[in-house]
């Protein structure tokens, strides 16, 4: 499922024009978090293991600082 997720907003990052805005980018990005959160609470538990897969997901492949 999280391969069908990633080839879904690799094709829209790759989709996006270069004359579009930054937000478009930002829109991509904050969604895409929200929908891991969304996944990841599914069955009511919210676990670190989960909490730091998804930070490593967003650090790898959308530039979320590493400090973090």
């Amino acid at each position: 499922m999280i391969d069908v997720v990633k080839k879904f907003f690799s094709k829209a990052t790759n989709d996006v024009s270069s004359g579009t805005n930054q937000h478009t980018e930002h829109d991509i990005r904050v969604a895409t978090c929200a929908l891991f959160v969304e996944i990841a609470r599914i069955d009511d538990k919210f676990t670190e293991a989960e909490m730091e897969t998804i930070l490593s997901i967003l650090k790898e492949n959308y530039g979320l600082p590493q400090d973090h």
